[in-house]
């Protein structure tokens, strides 16, 4: 193990400074997070959602009525009444609705209650309440809206899309490992380091550990940054930290597994490259999940994005911890183990060659 130590110690140092290390790593990522999330955040609605709300033959109705029901915004949302607000926000919390609107009473008006796991609904909503709002101070003799402002839950796209933008760049900096380990059987360097008594495991380990703690790092920085420009949580952070090192074990046996089996250190590029985008829009992160058809969306659970995605939406709209998002950890690793098991006979036939 001391012997991957020193080989992790190395080639960290030589990737720390390699700029692009730092532009793919960290920089790129967080950049666009934080565009991917502001865009989203604005958009108004062009799909369809249902919104729950509990009748109150007042505000809530007339918003429903005038808004949600209104046949400019046919086959945009519908509205599903619930019989008490405990009601509501138990179709919240199952998914079953996108977001709630419902009375608030000190001072009257609407709350637009937003779920994690579908943070575009909830905007196009807030939206929409915002613009019924505008129109309804301004009716005239409409004393009860002219004194009841919306108000407006926080939160929104970010805390989805910030993970998702990290995740995608993660498997760019991990591919350094593979990569590395292509370049030097080129170069000769492998064999040389091999005829000390250095086993190929602790090079692969070395190597490895030094493009995750790498890739780690990305992760941080996107996390941080999101969290401070919008506001948002993430979730428990002991559960999200356990969900960032077990996708980087799951990216870290991808790009392994491709790079396995590459020819030359262009081919492993490419093959990573094109492995990360597909499962990037296979696996939600340019759509978000509770968004997506349900048989889309069954798709990108079997992908180690979707499921890592399905854990983060899991852990901002219920809350809890670790406890809360195990099936979706322990499919992670599963899809790492697989991966990793994968790659070692291509591993072990390039390095003899």
């Amino acid at each position: 193990m001391r012997v991957a130590w020193v080989v992790a110690a190395r080639e960290l140092r030589s990737r720390v400074r390699d700029r692009s290390a730092w532009i793919v790593g960290v920089v790129a990522p967080v950049a666009l997070a934080l565009i991917v999330s502001f865009a989203f955040g604005g958009r108004d609605a062009g799909f369809q959602a249902d919104v729950g709300y509990v009748p109150d033959d007042g505000l809530v109705d007339a918003f429903v009525a005038n808004a949600l029901e209104h046949p400019d915004a046919a086959g945009v949302w519908t509205a599903r009444p619930f019989a008490t607000p405990a009601a509501a926000e138990a179709a919240l919390a199952a998914g079953e609705v996108a977001a709630l609107v419902q009375a608030a009473a000190d001072p009257p008006g609407l709350d637009v209650v937003r779920s994690a796991r579908a943070p575009i609904a909830g905007d196009a909503l807030a939206a929409t309440a915002r613009a019924f709002a505008a129109r309804a101070n301004d009716a005239a003799g409409s004393a009860v809206w002219t004194e009841a402002p919306v108000r407006v839950a926080e939160g929104g796209a970010a805390a989805y899309f910030g993970p998702a933008m990290a995740m995608l760049f993660v498997f760019f900096t991990l591919a350094a490992a593979p990569r590395s380990l292509l370049a030097e059987r080129r170069l000769g360097t492998l064999a040389r380091v091999r005829a000390a008594p250095v086993s190929l495991v602790a090079v692969v380990a070395g190597k490895a550990l030094a493009a995750a703690a790498l890739g780690f790092v990305g992760m941080l920085a996107v996390w941080g940054v999101t969290s401070w420009v919008f506001g948002v949580s993430w979730g428990d952070p002991l559960a999200v930290v356990a969900i960032l090192v077990a996708f980087l074990l799951a990216a870290a046996g991808i790009a392994t597994l491709a790079c396995a089996y590459a020819r030359s250190d262009a081919e492993a590029d490419g093959l990573v490259s094109s492995i990360a985008f597909v499962l990037a829009m296979v696996g939600g992160n340019f759509v978000v999940l509770g968004d997506m058809p349900p048989a889309l969306r069954s798709v990108a659970l079997a992908t180690p994005n979707g499921r890592a995605l399905d854990a983060f939406t899991t852990l901002a709209a219920d809350g809890g911890g670790i406890a809360t998002i195990v099936a979706p950890l322990l499919a992670i690793l599963a899809f790492a183990v697989g991966a990793f098991a994968l790659s070692a006979p291509g591993l072990r036939r390039w390095v003899a060659a």
